[in-house]
């Protein structure tokens, strides 16, 4: 496979494998808090791999810096492989274990609490990843890449 196909397939991976649990649960649920109804503030101080491929040319990626974000992405899938396979098996078993009549509140809960532990191993792997790629960039790249990103997710260094 073609380095930039298989970047492109593992930016795809990584997108998916971020769990449905983070998307909002909307308005007058009991999960209707502040922290669920947004994406996470902390992601607009990182960049997104494919924002990085799209503008290689623009912040004058390196050959070395290229290299380096497709290791970090390509470590990340290796462990994130494992964990995609845990998280689906577990949560089928809360799926049958919910789908009966009558529910073990305590096994369910018991089983809710070890889907959620992997969902949040997979998103701290992506977080992990994230960290390494923005490492990779000099400040006057992630300077660029902020003005290039589209106006949702601008941010200015420092925004909280």
């Amino acid at each position: 496979m073609k380095p930039v196909f298989q970047l492109g397939l593992v930016t795809l991976f990584l997108w998916c494998a971020v769990p449905a649990g983070a998307q909002p649960m909307g308005p007058g649920s009991p999960m209707d808090a502040p922290a669920m109804m947004h994406r996470p503030v902390f992601l607009d101080h990182v960049f997104r791999p494919e924002l990085i491929m799209r503008y290689q040319r623009e912040i004058g990626l390196t050959s070395a810096q290229q290299e380096a974000i497709t290791r970090a992405m390509g470590e990340t899938q290796q462990g994130l492989v494992g964990l995609r396979w845990k998280f689906e098996a577990e949560s089928q078993e809360l799926t049958k274990l919910l789908d009966s009549e009558s529910v073990n509140e305590g096994s369910a809960l018991a089983l809710a609490e070890k889907v959620m532990s992997i969902e949040q191993q997979i998103k701290k792997e992506h977080l992990r990843m994230l960290i390494r790629i923005k490492n990779e960039l000099k400040p006057e790249q992630q300077a660029k890449l902020r003005q290039l990103q589209p106006e949702g997710r601008r941010r200015s260094p420092g925004r909280e």
